[in-house]
């Protein structure tokens, strides 16, 4: 990833419900991470507000608590040539804030991705759905305004039966993904990724894993290198809590009891019975050793569907909150943020989660320092203001020995 051109500007394209902006920002903010879509924050200069008022003329009072005001923007490198840039991307506001005195101000908005604002402002019914989780979870997001919408199949009753017991439908959604990992073909864990008009809920088996080129972080040349600063989390402790997660439960229909006794393997969540799971490709100098002692922790599963909508045994999705719980968990022992120049090449939410990037990092006797190589990207933050922009990327790895299913180059 090289850095922009020098003498390169910064600019911001910032449209408000089709109101240009654009000669008025002042910074933008532009953040993305796994599994909690997308947030822009943006604040514009506003001298005597000028544009506080136009706003609020044309649109924003009269449709702003009823129907979507659409923001659309993007962050760009001036060069001498095509300017290198991120596309353009789609956000609804949800809030607008004003400061200054009488001669001088700034204005302020942020705004969210639009599945998350059309899926939190649903009418939290008591209405009915037939079909499999993925089918009612599709049929919930286009109901609800959501164009585009990809969901993993999954493996429980096409014919089931689900009431949304009055929940606003982004909250019914959440309910269905809290347990139902179990019932996906490959019993990975949920990602839920959000772009302009598309979701996509997909197990991450499922997700293709792109290769998001290179980051140099200390190299023999010091005009080789990519970052401006780096911050590294290693969290042995969670990985002990959570080297296996252990539920029990007792169906309703049967009065059959389920747990360690009685149904070892359908009762507990590990890294053997997990091996489906992604991570990139490393040695045993440049990650932790899983445990290899049992320390458990215990999960509440959800009562068993006593009509029997699931058309699964109850032993077979038992525990699939636990299976989240784990699979999500064990993402957090190995992290790293790095901040670059402002890089177009983090643009697309729907790449979070098994999307890598390889680190370029040499140590101080000249070989590859142990954070070096592959990473998995679950996050970006971009901040732009007139004459720079920096990319800050998160990234992280599994245990170097875990059963997993091996993404990037």
């Amino acid at each position: 990833m090289g850095n922009p051109q020098t003498g390169s500007g910064v600019f911001c394209k910032v449209d408000i419900d089709g109101i240009d902006v654009s000669y008025t920002w002042d910074r933008l903010e532009w953040k993305a991470f796994i599994n909690n879509g997308y947030i822009v924050r943006c604040k514009l200069s506003d001298p005597y507000y000028n544009l506080f008022k136009e706003v609020t003329d044309k649109f924003y009072l009269k449709k702003a608590r009823n129907e979507p005001v659409k923001v659309t923007f993007h962050i760009e490198w001036k060069t001498e040539g095509e300017p290198i840039k991120t596309e353009d991307r789609i956000a609804y506001m949800v809030d607008l804030y004003g400061r200054g005195a009488v001669d001088y101000g700034d204005l302020e908005f942020i705004a969210i991705d639009p599945p998350t604002w059309l899926l939190s402002r649903g009418k939290a019914d008591g209405k009915h759905y037939e079909g499999s989780v993925s089918d009612v979870i599709k049929k919930v997001c286009q109901e609800n305004g959501v164009s585009e919408v990809e969901v993993t199949k999954t493996i429980d009753n096409k014919k089931g039966h689900w009431w949304m017991m009055r929940q606003d439908p982004k909250t019914f959604i959440v309910s269905l993904l809290d347990w139902s990992s179990s019932v996906t073909p490959n019993k990975t864990r949920w990602i839920v990724n959000a772009k302009d008009m598309k979701i996509t809920i997909k197990e991450e088996y499922d997700i293709e894993s792109k290769d998001l080129g290179s980051i140099s972080v200390s190299s023999k040349s010091q005009k080789a290198q990519d970052i401006d600063d780096f911050e590294v989390l290693l969290d042995n402790f969670s990985h002990v809590m959570y080297s296996e997660e252990q539920t029990a439960s007792l169906s309703s229909i049967s009065g059959y009891f389920i747990d360690r006794v009685t149904e070892e393997e359908k009762s507990r969540v590990y890294d053997q019975n997990t091996g489906n799971k992604a991570n990139t490709k490393f040695g045993s100098d440049r990650g932790f050793k899983k445990p290899d002692k049992t320390f458990r922790t215990f999960i509440s599963s959800i009562p068993e569907d006593s009509a029997g909508g699931v058309g699964l045994n109850y032993k077979d999705y038992v525990d699939g909150r636990a299976r989240l719980e784990f699979l999500n968990m064990l993402n957090y022992v190995m992290r790293i943020k790095v901040k670059i120049d402002g890089d177009p090449v983090f643009q697309d939410p729907l790449d979070l989660g098994v999307a890598t990037v390889t680190l370029q990092w040499i140590g101080a006797d000249g070989e590859p320092y142990f954070l070096s190589g592959n990473w998995m990207v679950y996050g970006w933050h971009h901040i732009a203001v007139p004459g720079y922009w920096t990319t800050s990327v998160f990234v992280n790895r599994l245990d170097y020995d875990a059963a997993a299913k091996k993404v990037g180059p």
